[in-house]
């Protein structure tokens, strides 16, 4: 099931509605969205699971393909 983090990234870049079911986010992944008064919204940094330890980092892939 995609994650609301998934959602605000689709409105943010203003996507069709639809749009957001296709975006795979891990729950606990962080994103960051850059708003300016000048500019469209950007995302800075989406499902970075840096501040996670290992074991909690989920990626999809088999194990001996992670980096």
């Amino acid at each position: 099931m995609p994650c609301w983090g998934s959602w605000f990234v689709r409105d943010a870049l203003g996507a069709p509605d639809w749009r957001w079911l296709g975006l795979n986010q891990c729950n606990g992944a962080l994103t960051a969205i850059r708003y300016s008064a000048d500019r469209m919204p950007s995302v800075q940094t989406f499902n970075d699971m840096c501040h996670l330890p290992p074991q909690l980092r989920w990626t999809g892939f088999p194990p001996d393909l992670r980096l």
